[in-house]
């Protein structure tokens, strides 16, 4: 059908039809190559995400793991976590914990919350007091709080308790007996 056209025409038709051929196949090559950095780019998302997955269980598993109450607090002294330890010394759950301030629920001292404040200065805050279990037993506890910067730039506070009841026994014991 192009024999119809004069030669200036036909070239100018031949070279448009190239163009456009050349055009398709390197659209097509360049969306090969496409979906193969998407299939790349998919399967690395995967494998990390099976990898943070893992971190993640893993972090939970030690926390948990962990013989000594650990809490994390907001700034405004909201607790954010309660491991397994924290609920065995307490007796409060993480469900009940979570949300609420961090001194009532552990029963801190008086003054605390003010102590708390200056750990920018002072790096920790170490305060042994009793606590009362729901049951009415009381308990020694010695804690320990330090600063907690969170990934979002805001503070926090990092808490690990110990019930140290049968170790103060023991000290009064051995002053006794001296």
């Amino acid at each position: 059908w192009l024999g119809e056209f004069d030669l200036p025409t036909r070239r100018f038709a031949q070279y448009t039809i190239a163009i456009n051929v050349f055009g398709f196949v390197a659209v097509a090559l360049l969306s090969g190559s496409l979906a193969d950095r998407l299939q790349s780019a998919d399967a690395r998302l995967a494998h990390t995400s099976l990898e943070l997955n893992d971190l993640r269980a893993l972090n939970e598993y030690v926390i948990d793991g962990l013989l000594s109450g650990l809490v994390t607090a907001d700034a405004d002294s909201r607790i954010l976590s309660f491991n397994r330890a924290s609920t065995s010394i307490t007796g409060v759950t993480a469900e009940q914990a979570v949300g609420r301030d961090a001194i009532d629920v552990l029963q801190l001292p008086a003054g605390t919350r003010v102590k708390l404040g200056t750990l920018a200065q002072t790096k920790s805050l170490r305060v042994d007091f009793e606590y009362r279990c729901s049951t009415g037993q009381m308990l020694d506890i010695g804690l320990m709080a330090t600063m907690l910067s969170f990934p979002n730039g805001r503070n926090g506070y990092l808490v690990t308790f110990q019930d140290v009841t049968e170790l103060r026994r023991l000290e009064r014991n051995a002053r006794l007996q001296q």
